[in-house]
């Protein structure tokens, strides 16, 4: 996939987020491709580090728990493994709260990501609910 596709599901990510999780986004990575994101997204920073990662979103909600979001498109990327790792296991320092971590992924590689996930040991975070994958129809 082509990095159109992938900020495109990010854009995706976003606004399901928005509509059907009530997040708030408040950091975007639009990657130099603002054309692709809705209008609401243009003014926002781009996500800052999150230990020695950068996700492609960063929201928060009603409660102030943040949550971030990875969309991937390539289930070979180099450092995917890395990725989810990281960011499934982010806690907020002062709650101490576990941060959601969502995943978007086109719907032909879904199971791939469930399975990857589970072969990563995190299939308990993703049965509790805080990994949650979103897929689109290709």
């Amino acid at each position: 996939m082509t990095a159109e596709e992938h900020h495109k599901l990010v854009n995706i990510l976003a606004h399901t987020l928005e509509t059907q999780k009530e997040v708030k986004i408040v950091e975007i990575d639009r990657g130099g491709a603002t054309e692709l994101f809705d209008q609401k997204y243009h003014h926002l920073p781009k996500p800052g580090k999150r230990g020695d990662r950068t996700p492609d979103l960063v929201g928060r909600d009603a409660e102030g728990t943040i949550h971030l979001g990875e969309a991937e498109t390539n289930m070979d990327a180099e450092n995917l493994d890395d990725q989810l790792l990281a960011f499934s296991n982010r806690v907020m320092t002062k709650s101490e709260v576990p941060v959601p971590l969502h995943v978007i992924v086109p719907e032909r590689i879904s199971q791939n990501m469930e399975d990857r996930l589970r072969k990563l040991g995190l299939g308990q975070k993703l049965d509790d609910g805080r990994i949650i994958i979103w897929y689109t129809t290709d």
